[in-house]
């Protein structure tokens, strides 16, 4: 299964189930939050997941390679998804946003 340069905005994904291997390809993602779903092996390619957000569920070996992470919610659901070593630091900057962190630098001004 496969879908191509589709769009959800603003939505809710409920109990998604993966079955078999699926691939979202090319799709606007933006805001979108996946809620108690299985998307185990399944794998995102160059998508738009600005702002998505992963809620309870189960993320096991979804691959995330070739996607800007930098803007994802829920980082503590995505326990052992794939990704590549360079998306290391946009999973950084997602997690320093989630946690409304201030920077030192920021309080000087």
């Amino acid at each position: 299964m496969s879908s191509s340069a589709s769009a959800l905005r603003i939505g809710t994904l409920t109990r998604v189930r993966a079955a078999g291997p699926v691939i979202f390809s090319q799709c606007s993602l933006r805001e979108t939050t996946f809620e108690a779903a299985d998307l185990s092996a399944a794998a995102f390619n160059d998508c738009d997941l600005r702002l998505a957000e992963f809620d309870s569920g189960t993320y096991r070996s979804l691959d995330l390679r070739g996607n800007d992470l930098s803007q994802l919610r829920g980082l503590a659901s995505l326990k052992q998804v794939i990704i590549d070593r360079a998306q290391t630091l946009q999973l950084a900057e997602a997690l320093a946003a989630e946690l409304d962190v201030t920077y030192g630098e920021d309080l000087e001004k």
